[in-house]
């Protein structure tokens, strides 16, 4: 588990955008830090929103959301190593096998600067699955990132920005 080690989780945003509508049926939103620790944070998504914080402590606190569709977050970190990115764990636990999975991570500077973004993504995600992904930092220099955004999505989708809509 990728608990503690810079992971970090501010902010937590699900919500269900109507995948008849060419946008997403399951999205999570987290703004991460690469200095602060986190443990399981977990959200499906609905038309309900979940918040969340995450303490030093890494306790974090999360309020019931509907799990009929059933993307869970497991964990997720910051690492300066390498290239730098951002890693983690998110499991299926719906009840539909998802053609796409994708996590998209941007990076921002200490002044609040979008210095860079990166992805990862895997077909064929089933129920009952875990996926680590690995989103790195190719283009961007992992010293230079203060905070991070990360946000799971289950569609391709071309015409629709990831982050719209995450601050």
């Amino acid at each position: 588990m990728l608990v503690g080690m810079g992971s970090g989780c501010a902010g937590l945003l699900a919500g269900c955008l109507g995948a008849g509508e060419g946008k997403y049926a399951r999205r999570i939103a987290i703004n991460g830090s690469p200095t602060t620790a986190a443990t399981e944070t977990a959200a499906a998504t609905g038309t309900t929103e979940a918040t969340g914080t995450t303490e030093a402590t890494g306790a974090t606190e999360t309020t019931d959301a509907p799990t009929s569709q059933g993307l869970v977050l497991l964990d997720h970190e910051f690492y300066r190593s390498g290239s730098g990115g951002v890693r983690g764990r998110t499991t299926n636990r719906g009840d539909v096998d998802l053609d796409f999975i994708a996590a998209y991570a941007r990076f921002f500077d200490r002044s609040g600067t979008d210095i860079g973004r990166a992805s990862d993504s895997q077909s064929d995600f089933a129920v009952g699955e875990t996926w680590a992904f690995d989103a790195q930092a190719l283009d961007t220099d992992p010293a230079n990132v203060a905070r991070y955004q990360l946000v799971l999505i289950d569609q391709r989708s071309s015409e629709v920005d990831p982050f719209a809509g995450t601050g």
